[in-house]
């Protein structure tokens, strides 16, 4: 009990307040986690770089923060732009089919395992729907070693975590696509609540985690 106690307090926060976990494998009483595996579980964690466009011909934007911020800021350079009614149907032009998801993505989420807190299942459901909103033009990144956190929702984060040795970048609705399949397999009630928390590995060295968002 003590060693779970202790081992949930892991979280991925602020640089500033984040201690790495010590090497080694942990339990959390539901199945083995080795924190050395990726940048999930480094502790780094920086705001979500988000480039692109929404609409062809339209301002190009870089910026670089939670989609709090961001989405303000899309919205001064693209006013008739709303991510709460956006179609978000799986069509070429506003978000991935769910099978092309899959084909970036090896097998299905692995549940429970990633360094974190279970989180609200609704929260990344949501944060998830905001990412396919921004359409197939805006790429979110995330710099070589570390995770980075498109905010939080409900109190659910998204994070995309890097592995390899240079920056990624790859379509936000890849990101948020990705976030709803790990909601959709990692479900469990706490409290009458639905939480979640996983991780979904892609094929070239990143991964997209869902859990709490601790600050």
């Amino acid at each position: 009990m003590w060693a779970r106690s202790i081992f949930l307090l892991i979280g991925l926060v602020a640089r500033s307040v984040f201690t790495a976990p010590t090497i080694g494998i942990y339990t959390d009483g539901i199945g083995e986690i080795d924190p050395t595996s990726d940048a999930a579980g480094s502790g780094i964690v920086e705001p979500m770089n988000i480039h692109g466009f929404i609409t062809p011909g339209g301002p190009v934007f870089n910026f670089t923060g939670t989609l709090d911020e961001i989405i303000p800021q899309i919205k001064v350079l693209y006013p008739d732009w709303n991510p709460e009614v956006a179609d978000l149907t799986p069509t070429p032009t506003t978000s991935p089919n769910p099978t092309r998801v899959k084909r970036y993505f090896q097998g299905r989420p692995t549940c429970w395992l990633v360094v974190g807190w279970n989180t609200s299942r609704s929260g990344a459901f949501a944060q998830g729907d905001y990412l396919i909103a921004l359409g197939n033009n805006v790429m979110c990144g995330a710099e070589a070693g570390t995770c980075s956190r498109t905010g939080c929702n409900n109190g659910a984060a998204v994070d995309l975590c890097n592995d390899r040795t240079t920056k990624v970048d790859m379509p936000c609705p890849r990101v948020g696509g990705a976030a709803k399949e790990i909601a959709t397999d990692c479900v469990t009630v706490y409290n009458g609540r639905e939480t979640t928390r996983g991780q979904w590995f892609d094929t070239t060295g990143y991964n997209v985690v869902v859990r709490e968002c601790l600050s």
